[in-house]
């Protein structure tokens, strides 16, 4: 098994805000047939040794770029960030076969009003999509791997105080597949500290799973 990874990240702080642009590689490396022992017999291996020889290659590239503005606590609050993936595997599920390639993009956006000095009213959310390319080791009239898209927002009114912080909202999500999903659930999450030593902390939370 052989891995290779490098990471890059870079940011500049402007007057008002904070720009950065971040990339990394991963390439791994393994036995197609995993440990060639597992198939040895008396009468050798099972499999031709050239095959045993042969790696299977998965690659991840990403890249991701996003602002996030000074906080200051009489003025628009926001953030953003675009990401890209792309995943790719030479062989299939046998040798014969090319592997499954996919790619993968996410944009996120969160915004946050201050008003009446201790609330706070926002919204966040963003778009994903994700596809992957057409393989050939799929039996006829199947497909074993699709696109997705999904779009979800999360409204929200927040309100902190010294010791405690309370933020209540929605999560409304949509996806678009072959079975398309809206769903509409409840956001919290509560921190209080009291009596100096404690702390209480509740977190609520739903949507559509990306993957």
């Amino acid at each position: 098994d052989m891995e290779n990874m490098v990471k890059l990240r870079y940011s500049h702080t402007f007057e008002p805000l904070t720009w950065y642009l971040s990339g990394s590689f991963v390439n791994d490396q393994y036995n197609y047939y995993g440990n060639p022992y597992i198939f040895s017999t008396s009468a050798g291996t099972t499999f031709p040794e050239e095959n045993l020889e042969k790696k299977q290659s998965s690659s991840l590239f990403e890249i991701e770029t996003g602002i996030k503005s000074k906080e200051e606590s009489d003025k628009l609050i926001y953030s953003g960030s675009l990401r890209y993936n792309r995943f790719t595997s030479k062989y299939g599920p046998d040798m014969i076969y090319d592997g499954a390639k996919a790619n993968l993009v996410d944009a996120r956006v969160n915004l946050t009003f201050p008003f009446m000095n201790e609330f706070r009213a926002g919204v966040k959310g963003g778009i994903f999509h994700q596809s992957v390319s057409d393989v050939d080791f799929a039996p006829e009239g199947t497909e074993p791997f699709h696109s997705l898209t999904s779009v979800n927002a999360n409204p929200y009114l927040s309100i902190e105080g010294d010791n405690y912080k309370i933020s209540v909202g929605a999560n409304l999500a949509q996806a678009l597949d072959y079975n398309d999903k809206t769903q509409i659930s409840p956001t919290a999450d509560i921190f209080w500290n009291f009596e100096e030593k404690s702390a209480f902390y509740l977190t609520l939370d739903g949507g559509i799973n990306n993957n």
